[in-house]
């Protein structure tokens, strides 16, 4: 996320610290054609979001198989 802020204070775009107002603001920058970033800025920080949202479900399903393993060492005492 601070890398994501730093490039868009390059092109005078600066965001706030808060991870999820960051995100909508991000939103709203990449629909925005009047402001000057440029076409490759634009791609990598929508590849970053996009990177970021499947990393985020990654993790929920980790936690998820983590507690099915604990439940199932607890009823079945193995694993």
């Amino acid at each position: 996320m601070n890398r994501m802020r730093a490039l868009l204070s390059e092109f005078g775009l600066i965001m706030t610290v808060c991870r999820s107002s960051l995100l909508k603001q991000v939103i709203l920058m990449l629909e925005d054609a009047e402001n000057e970033l440029p076409h490759l800025a634009r791609t990598i920080i929508a590849d970053t979001e996009t990177a970021a949202y499947h990393l985020k479900h990654l993790n929920q399903r980790i936690v998820k198989c983590h507690a099915l393993r604990i439940t199932l060492k607890c009823l079945y005492g193995f694993l």
